[in-house]
């Protein structure tokens, strides 16, 4: 799976999922598609949605299970909201999430890596 590191540290985070708000208009799985390539670089294809809505401090959002669709291109270093990305397996991922310093972000992130997992365990991917 692929986890960003925002720039900054924004919000407390250190290592989190691509997300953010809709643009106006913008279905759930646009947004997801659009923020993936902006904060990774990483133009993608919907597999399936993660059941549930996950909350964070300010928002609710909703994620999906995505693959690369493309040559993948090194994030670039003038990126707004990202200093890097790191491709990892779950326990890495579960480590790294677990370094946010956001309580309710950090909680959100697990609870979605464990959501992810279980439907992509459903979807025998």
């Amino acid at each position: 799976m692929l986890l960003r590191e925002p720039r900054g540290h924004f919000d407390g985070y250190v290592w989190t999922f691509a997300k953010g708000r809709p643009d106006p208009g913008e279905s759930p799985d646009a947004t997801a598609r659009r923020e993936a390539e902006e904060e990774t670089c990483v133009h993608a294809r919907i597999l399936a949605p993660i059941p549930g809505e996950f909350a964070g401090g300010t928002t609710i959002n909703r994620f999906f299970l995505m693959v690369p669709d493309g040559p993948i291109t090194p994030l670039s270093p003038h990126a707004p909201e990202t200093i890097s990305v790191r491709w990892v397996k779950p326990d890495e991922a579960r480590t790294l999430i677990e370094m946010t310093q956001n309580a309710t972000g950090k909680e959100r992130d697990l609870a979605v890596l464990e959501a992810g997992l279980k439907e992509w365990a459903k979807q025998n991917l």
